[in-house]
């Protein structure tokens, strides 16, 4: 495993970097995202606390990976973690011979945690490499104030709105590649990335996509929709974007060593995890849609009793849910406890 970086020393490379606007209040994610009205949002804090929690979580599942093992369940940190990766991720654990209650991964519960541990590492190593690229990833901070993820998405943010009146009166038309989802401008930002050739055009999506995302229906909790992740169908270029609801989470906990409901304990960097877990792995960690159980219709799957039920039931749909990731996460930024029990988990481990 290779050492983290120093995130001190990577905010003064990030200061000291000529290609960033420290005017746009984000330098480290301007780095790695094109940002729409994220001005005075504290992103950058919240992908520090990120990346930090990441490797947090890298450590725990190294703990628990080691070779080492532990006596009965006493509430100690390594069972804590085995505890609840057995709840989200179905991972059972094995007694050691002549060690009653002894701590060890087998087979497939130790591959699958070594995978969950695997994505965690390569996830704290995006922001240590920027590995995310702003000229295909966006983040909109203000969403449903702002009408590009919605009605008229002009992904390249704020060129389009920059840009002189009289070149977006001059598109550039191709009769041989016109594409009424493109509006070709000679000097946007953006490449196609099937034309080999560039020929020196550059495009603006102009998809139509009038669905407002953030007023859809709330989940089985209650919960309206904090965020979402697009991906533009044929193209390496998708984009985040923070519904209202989402700055209504609170920046931390306050008396996190209180209560047994982890779905209390969401926070925006915890949220925004989520989000950049379907972003380091597009197409792969996505909200999986299914039914377990005596489930009678397909659903998603958020929230401790969501995630625990695919844990249990359907271990590698688990291994592809965000909001799994999510979860385990907030486990390990609290102090170990044992979580509510999952209300429709009839079979869940305590």
């Amino acid at each position: 495993m290779s050492p983290p970086v120093n995130m001190m020393n990577l905010l003064l490379l990030l200061v000291l970097a000529p290609s960033i606007t420290l005017s746009q209040g984000n330098p480290i994610a301007s780095r790695m995202f094109t940002l729409v009205n994220c001005d005075n949002t504290g992103l950058d804090n919240m992908l520090l606390q990120i990346h930090a929690l990441a490797q947090a979580v890298v450590d725990d599942l190294s703990d628990v990976l080691d070779g080492n093992t532990y006596g009965d369940d006493d509430g100690s940190k390594e069972w804590y973690t085995a505890r609840n990766l057995r709840l989200l991720f179905g991972t059972a654990f094995s007694e050691v011979d002549g060690q009653p209650g002894g701590l060890r991964f087998q087979g497939e519960s130790e591959a699958m945690a070594n995978d969950v541990r695997y994505r965690f590492l390569e996830l704290a190593h995006a922001f240590e490499t920027f590995w995310w690229d702003p000229r295909y990833n966006y983040i909109f901070c203000r969403a449903e104030s702002d009408p590009l993820p919605f009605k008229k998405p002009v992904v390249v943010g704020d060129w389009f709105d920059l840009a002189p009146p009289d070149e977006l009166q001059n598109p550039i038309t191709d009769d041989e590649d016109w594409d009424d989802n493109y509006v070709y401008y000679r000097n946007s930002p953006y490449y196609r990335t099937d034309d080999e050739n560039l020929n020196g055009r550059r495009m603006v999506v102009m998809e139509s996509r009038s669905e407002n995302v953030c007023e859809g229906a709330a989940d089985a909790g209650g919960n309206k929709p904090r965020a979402f992740m697009y991906i533009h169908e044929g193209d390496f270029l998708q984009w985040m974007a923070f519904c209202n609801s989402f700055w209504d989470v609170p920046q931390a906990i306050e008396n996190s060593d209180d209560g047994d409901n982890l779905d209390d304990f969401i926070t925006r960097h915890t949220a925004l995890l989520h989000e950049l877990m379907h972003m380091r792995y597009p197409r792969l960690v996505v909200d999986i849609k299914d039914r377990v159980g005596v489930m009678e219709e397909d659903r998603n799957f958020y929230g401790w009793n969501g995630a625990t039920a695919l844990g249990v039931y359907k271990p590698d749909q688990a291994y592809n849910n965000a909001d799994n990731y999510r979860l385990l996460a907030e486990t390990v930024a609290y102090k170990p406890r044992h979580w509510r029990k999952p209300v429709w988990v009839e079979t869940a481990p305590s």
